[in-house]
């Protein structure tokens, strides 16, 4: 499942400059997979020195993985609820950061859950080239 930018937009909590990710490329809740994608451009929030930094694919990955448990709690009638960023572990960029004008995609699939924790694998790409890995632990807040 595709969504457009529109569509990705009602997906994620993050509203304006907030909002790292452009569109949702693929969702796909039997294996519970989100690839997503960015580009950089020139007023992107965390841009300093004319590249954003690395540790920031932390966060695209966070906001991808929220647009698909956001549209995975929309298909089955659930109120998703918002999400934070437990740990990050496992890292391995390959670069200080991206610049204006790469797009950047973020794959990320549940590695496993227990109750509302989750761990997703997200394997970085910039302009179609690896870019890194990381493994990204969120959890669902109650409420």
């Amino acid at each position: 499942m595709e969504f457009s930018e529109k569509e990705t937009a009602d997906l994620i909590p993050h509203k304006g400059k907030m909002r790292f990710i452009d569109r949702v490329l693929e969702c796909d809740f039997e294996k519970t997979r989100v690839v997503t994608e960015t580009k950089i451009k020139d007023d992107f929030l965390l841009l300093s020195d004319g590249a954003v930094p690395s540790y920031a694919l932390f966060e695209f990955s966070a906001q991808s993985v929220a647009a698909l448990l956001s549209a995975d709690a929309k298909e089955h009638g659930r109120k998703m609820n918002a999400g934070f960023i437990l740990s990050v572990s496992a890292s391995g960029l390959l670069s200080k950061g991206m610049v204006p004008g790469q797009t950047v995609r973020v794959e990320a699939e549940k590695e496993s859950n227990v109750e509302n924790v989750y761990s997703f694998d997200s394997r970085f790409f910039v302009d179609g080239e690896s870019f890194g890995s990381a493994k990204i632990t969120v959890m669902e807040a109650n409420g």
